[in-house]
């Protein structure tokens, strides 16, 4: 059932009231642009705009869209998340359609889409730091393409777009918050471009595998609240001298290590909290709490007398490459953050910062010239808990069957490649 409301010049749109969950979830959701109104209310909250007249809702931020002339069509969709006491809907994603994506239309101009509250002025956060989302317009295909952001990718096709959220993102938006959503267009990004790209050499010496440009959290790195890079170390980085054997349970010596460029075989934790139910140690899986997962196996690990043995005491020593000295900035990725990784070395790149899609070895093939170890071996994470207790999850980049992600005993260990957040 649908609900047609035409407005010639409207002050204000009282919204009709809406039994269905939608209607609760959204209490609004309004497009603002300079032209006619037609809203097409839906049980899925289907908002059509047409460019007939004039509209203005009091809200200074609106700019004209005024490379569409026949207007577009928006659905907006939330998910239910369970939660420890209850759960919430959140916002899941944003459908855009019935966009002219030619050259005499929307073709080289940015949208950018903001969400508001009831009554605040400014931009509410549709994850931590993201206010707004501009998606570009190109030529060719992607046609509609967004700057790699966490916790959200995009798909398409010649004229329209979805913004999916990963709905696991702890900060992600509560539906309920959103009263109302506005599209702004220009020739011109209102977002700040990221200055390095995927593949390029990092701060650290290392090769930047995931950046977002809305800055994300590492708690306790050097950048804060202000992160937007992952680099990891270049094959090599774990020298003889430093690392000269494959270390296994108990501190069994599993061989020389022949070759620099393999990475080594250290333990992961033999620490008491490996065989408890997960707690707050090194439980962190998100993008950003790698970093943290690391100093926390660290503070739970006695390593006195031992400290050869153990894969995140090689990552923080880990001096960085090019002479950057960047020793304790280097640590065990996140089960996120390997995800990363893992589709960074198998050529994954389409799905590159979309952490909802895990790697592969279907379709894809590893780069043999990054130095990933082709055994039966394991990369570990640092996230404890993502396995069963005694366990750490972590991912197999070359050997054996997808799914890649595969678990391991923390106490006998597995490869190690450092990386570093900026």
């Amino acid at each position: 059932m649908s609900v047609d409301y035409y407005h010639d010049d409207p002050d204000f749109i009282d919204q009709p009231k809406n039994s269905s969950r939608f209607g609760k979830l959204f209490a609004s959701i309004i497009f603002l642009v300079c032209g006619g109104l037609f809203i097409q209310t839906t049980l899925a909250s289907n908002i059509s705009l047409n460019s007939s007249g004039n509209v203005e809702f009091g809200q200074a931020v609106a700019r004209t869209l005024a490379c569409d002339s026949n207007g577009i069509t928006v659905t907006a969709s939330a998910s239910f998340v369970n939660a420890q006491g209850g759960g919430s809907f959140v916002l899941s994603s944003i459908n855009v359609s019935g966009v002219d994506s030619s050259s005499s239309g929307c073709q080289g101009e940015y949208l950018t889409i903001k969400a508001y509250g009831n009554t605040a002025p400014t931009p509410l956060e549709f994850l931590s730091g993201v206010t707004q989302i501009p998606v570009a317009v190109n030529s060719s295909n992607p046609i509609f393409s967004i700057e790699a952001t966490s916790g959200i990718s995009i798909s398409g096709d010649s004229s329209s777009f979805t913004l999916q959220f990963d709905t696991a993102e702890p900060t992600i938006i509560a539906s309920s918050s959103i009263f109302k959503f506005t599209v702004e267009s220009s020739n011109t990004s209102p977002v700040q471009p990221l200055l390095y790209q995927i593949g390029e050499t990092g701060t650290g010496g290392g090769t930047i595998f995931y950046r977002s440009v809305a800055a994300f959290t590492a708690q306790g790195a050097a950048c804060g609240d202000n992160c937007h890079y992952l680099e990891f170390a270049p094959k090599g980085w774990a020298s003889l001298s430093d690392w000269p054997n494959n270390i296994g349970e108990g501190g069994r010596n599993m061989g020389a290590r022949a070759n620099v460029n393999e990475d080594p075989y250290l333990v992961w934790s033999d620490g008491a909290f490996i065989n408890s139910d997960p707690g707050s140690i090194a439980v962190g899986q998100n993008i950003g709490t790698g970093y943290q997962n690391t100093q926390q196996i660290l503070n739970n690990t006695v390593t006195s007398g031992k400290s050869a043995r153990f894969s995140f005491v090689a990552a923080l020593n880990y001096a960085g490459a090019a002479g950057t000295s960047t020793t304790g900035q280097w640590f065990l990725p996140s089960i996120k953050e390997l995800n990363e990784l893992c589709k960074y070395a198998r050529g994954q790149t389409g799905a590159l910062g979309n952490t909802a899609v895990q790697c592969s070895k279907s379709g894809t093939t590893i780069d043999a010239n990054l130095g990933f170890n082709d055994a039966d071996n394991i990369y570990l994470s640092s996230s404890y808990g993502v396995a069963p207790n005694g366990f750490i999850a972590g991912y197999k980049f070359i050997y054996g069957s997808d799914p890649s992600i595969s678990e391991y005993y923390a106490s006998w260990g597995g490869r190690v490649r450092p990386v570093r957040v900026f």
